[in-house]
């Protein structure tokens, strides 16, 4: 009885004539490689797509950074840019160029050659005299203050 108890234990170990348990499938080579073949081309196609929108991910950040230093370099405002169509090269530099020509000059520029608005109150202020009570805004609407 011992033999047979070492026989089946021997032929348990190596997987050589162990019957399949009941109601459990069993596969054969073939399909075992098709399973495989068919969970590393699944596994294949989903690094592809997650490389290609990583590269897509970076190029956009690249223009990003390629049309912050452009409008920098052009003295154009950086916050147009998040509403602005820069999706390749070209369409950047078309927006740069339409940019600056709706703009004109950069707007340093246009801030040093603007007139300097004039002051509210021409006359200084002289102590033991009143000032005139205007108020200038309602001046400018053409409203009239009733004194009382």
């Amino acid at each position: 009885m011992n033999e047979n108890e070492n026989a089946t234990s021997i032929g348990t170990e190596t997987g050589e004539n162990t019957p399949a348990p009941s109601g459990e499938r069993t596969f054969s080579q073939m399909e075992l490689d098709r399973i495989v073949q068919t969970r590393i081309a699944q596994d294949r196609s989903r690094r592809e797509s997650e490389y290609t929108e990583k590269e897509q991910e970076l190029a956009r950040r690249e223009l990003q950074l390629t049309a912050k230093e452009r409008f920098m370099q052009e003295e154009l405002p950086v916050a147009l840019l998040p509403a602005l169509n820069v999706a390749d090269a070209e369409s950047l530099e078309s927006t740069i160029d339409l940019l600056k020509k709706h703009l004109g000059a950069s707007p340093n520029q246009k801030a040093a050659n603007q007139i300097s608005p004039k002051p509210m109150f021409t006359q200084p202020f002289q102590p033991g005299r009143s000032a005139p009570r205007v108020d200038p805004i309602r001046t400018a609407m053409g409203l009239e203050r009733k004194d009382g």
